[in-house]
């Protein structure tokens, strides 16, 4: 336990003392938007492949795409495809972002999102993002979250929704809206985080800046392993690989003799010492593979969270047994969030 106390300190720390200032130091979100649509002509192929798989999933919702629109003075790389229908006041968009971190690795991220607006300014929203925001909720806005729903029973959720508010007579919007009402949007959203005191205008550069307040708010969530974006079956799979797993084993090998060990050791013609190593070490990149996959950005938490148990099983028989598992575990999950994280890149 000590071990895990001791690099959660030093992240502290260091989240304190270097992090936040880097945070401080990002790029300021532009007052006004500036829109260039993207033909369909212009989209690489794997951008094309993918919002071709999502066409096809709209289309038996009668929705058809309208354009492609990046946003020019967003200060990273992004895309957004629209959809709108003839029978369905919902606006449907998706987003295709390329975000830099303060770490230095780009995350990259695609979600779909739906929008119901009505006329006295409630706004319904349904997104798949498997991301948590820090920012403040804008008033009337109501938000159903459903990290990794596909499009088809992210519409059903929505629907069911928006019949509990059609009293409130929902907008249609033309191609020609979308536009004006993103900028719009965007102008009102930033404004509500400014009184929050979360974002802070800088006149010099017509920008708002992230203050204090939201790097805080940034670090607490990246410490939270469990938090919104997380579903259940994604817990218990990491719990299970990354916690049960490696604890039984390391019990089952410390059981007295002849133990799992020995038997398999028997087997293979090796030392008994060397299998339960083997067998220890296996459960650990299964682990961190869960970690990595599970807890994404969040995988030094993840690891630190769900690597207790075995660290404090091997704590009592060794001082440097809980180190070199943590260690391991967190090694193997940084290279599975990479690998993920390189196979969503679009853009």
């Amino acid at each position: 336990m000590s071990a895990e106390l001791l690099f959660l300190a030093v992240f502290l720390v260091l989240a304190l003392a270097v992090g936040l200032p880097r945070i401080l130091r990002l790029p300021g979100l532009p007052r006004e938007l500036r829109f260039e649509e993207v033909p369909d002509s212009a989209l690489t192929p794997a951008q094309s492949a993918h919002l071709s798989r999502l066409d096809a999933q709209l289309d038996r919702l009668q929705y058809r795409p309208v354009f492609n629109i990046r946003v020019t003075n967003l200060p990273n790389p992004n895309l957004s495809r629209f959809y709108t229908s003839s029978t369905d006041p919902a606006l449907l968009l998706t987003s295709l972002l390329r975000v830099q971190t303060t770490g230095g690795t780009a995350q990259n991220a695609d979600y779909v999102e739906m929008i119901t607006r009505y006329r006295d300014g409630t706004e319904l929203t349904t997104q798949n993002s498997g991301v948590t925001s820090v920012f403040a909720r804008m008033p009337q806005r109501i938000l159903q979250r459903v990290p990794g729903m596909d499009p088809v029973r992210m519409k059903e959720r929505h629907d069911k929704a928006a019949a509990e508010l059609v009293s409130r007579e929902p907008l249609w919007l033309g191609p020609g809206d979308i536009l004006e009402r993103w900028r719009e949007s965007h102008r009102r959203w930033c404004e509500h985080q400014e009184k929050q005191g979360l974002l802070r205008y800088e006149q010099a550069t017509d920008q708002y800046r992230l203050s204090a307040s939201t790097g805080m708010r940034g670090i607490a969530n990246f410490l939270n392993p469990v938090g919104r974006e997380m579903t259940l079956p994604r817990v218990l799979g990491a719990v299970l690989l990354a916690a049960a797993l490696p604890s039984a084993t390391i019990l089952a090998l410390e059981a007295p003799s002849p133990n799992v060990a020995d038997q398999v050791a028997a087997l293979v013609g090796l030392p008994a010492g060397v299998v339960a190593n083997v067998l220890i070490g296996l459960t650990l990149v299964a682990g961190g593979l869960a970690i990595g996959l599970a807890f994404g950005q969040k995988h030094f938490v993840g690891t630190l969270a769900l690597g207790a148990a075995p660290a404090l099983i091997l704590a009592r028989t060794t001082i440097r047994g809980p180190i070199m598992a943590l260690a391991i575990m967190e090694w193997v999950a940084i290279q599975a969030h990479a690998w993920r994280n390189r196979r969503r890149r679009l853009l």
